[in-house]
This record gives structure tokens, sequence and C-alpha cells, in this order.
């Protein structure tokens, strides 16, 4: 699955959901659902706030953990002031909780999660 979060002017967002039919691992597969989901301004400042207190923005861009042999890479990409950032993690480490509450916001069946 793919989630972008897109802050728009007024500080609300909007966060698409992509889901495909491919097998983790394999080939992606096609796009099987592509939904909007509005995000009012003050959900979009806590998780814009969550970012900023888990130091996304200075975090190391490589897993500086081991990796397993079955899970999954969670991959996160910002853009701040023009500047693009990108941490690549194993089961999603330090960013999970932030990622997993995106990822609810979605309305998603997120089962089962790796």
């Amino acid at each position: 699955m793919v989630f972008r979060l897109t802050i728009k002017p007024d500080r609300s967002s909007e966060l698409i959901t992509k889901r495909t039919n491919g097998q983790g691992g394999y080939e992606p597969g096609r796009v099987v659902s592509n939904q909007a989901t509005q995000i009012d301004k003050d959900e979009t400042q806590l998780l814009l706030a969550t970012l900023v207190r888990l130091k996304f923005w200075g975090a190391q861009n490589n897993d500086p953990g081991p990796r397993g042999y079955d899970g999954s890479r969670w991959i996160i990409e910002g853009v701040k002031n023009g500047k693009y950032h990108v941490v690549d993690r194993w089961d999603g480490r330090e960013f999970r909780e932030w990622a997993l509450l995106l990822m609810r916001k979605s309305g998603e069946d997120l089962q089962p999660i790796y």
C-alpha cells in the first residue's frame, strides 16, 4: 500500500491511499483501490508535530538496525521548505506508530500489518 499526505494551503490535508493486488516481495500488481480522505487542520497539525517530535527531518536515511528475513520495509518521504528527506526502516521502527496513525485515517483494512 502507498499513502500520500498532501498539506493544503489552509493547513488541512488530503490522504491518498493506493492498494494493489500484488503479493509482498513479488510483483506489485495492479492498483485495485485509489481513494482520497480529507483530514482536518487539527489532525493534520498533530501528524506534522509528531514527525517533528520523532526528529524525522534529521533522522538517518538508512535503517541503522538489523533487518529480518520476513516483514516489511517502511519508507517515509517528506518535503519541507523545498528540501526532500527520506527514511527507510524495517518494520517501521521509531516511525511505526506515526505511520499506523496515518494509515488508520485511510479507512482501509490494514490486516495483516508486518
